[in-house]
């Protein structure tokens, strides 16, 4: 419920799904390129129905309570992300999300957890068959020292930003 009520939120703001950049590069490499899976939609899925009731209503509360903040950060993350500004970004998106006692078990949840699994995955194709991997996953996600860029530096990978 609670990502559904954000979605609506943010396509009010005049931000499509099918005009985001995972869906730019997948429409783009679409019919030339091996499309490799980090997540199903079924992990997805069963990660945010298998979460803790409580936690799950303290977030849609929280979402509800503060729609014209809500609005805000959507704005200014939108404007981080555009102008390449990663601290900004990191403490829009996970800052207050992991330091808010009633919601760090989300931010484990969505980010930690995550972050591992999809780094885990990254570094599976990039021992298995020798080629060029482009990795393309939500902004959230390769920010702070818990993001998939930080995790690949520490498995001895280089990485760097174009």
């Amino acid at each position: 419920m609670t990502m559904t009520l954000s979605s609506l939120r943010v396509q009010a703001l005049g931000y499509v799904g099918e005009a985001g950049t995972d869906m730019y590069f997948l429409n783009k490499a679409q019919d030339n390129k091996e499309i490799l899976q980090l997540e199903t939609p079924e992990s997805q899925f069963k990660l945010l129905s298998g979460m803790d009731e409580k936690l799950q209503m303290d977030y849609l509360l929280e979402t509800i309570d503060e729609k014209d903040e809500f609005n805000q950060v959507i704005e200014e993350t939108m404007q981080s992300w555009a102008e390449g500004n990663d601290e900004k970004m990191y403490s829009l998106i996970c800052e207050e999300m992991k330091n808010v006692p009633e919601l760090s078990e989300l931010y484990e949840k969505l980010f930690t957890k995550r972050n591992l699994s999809m780094t885990e995955k990254i570094v599976s194709y990039l021992q298995g068959e020798e080629g060029i991997y482009f990795v393309v996953v939500g902004s959230g996600h390769f920010l702070g020292d818990e993001g998939i860029v930080e995790l690949l530096r520490g498995s001895g990978y280089t990485v760097e930003r174009k």
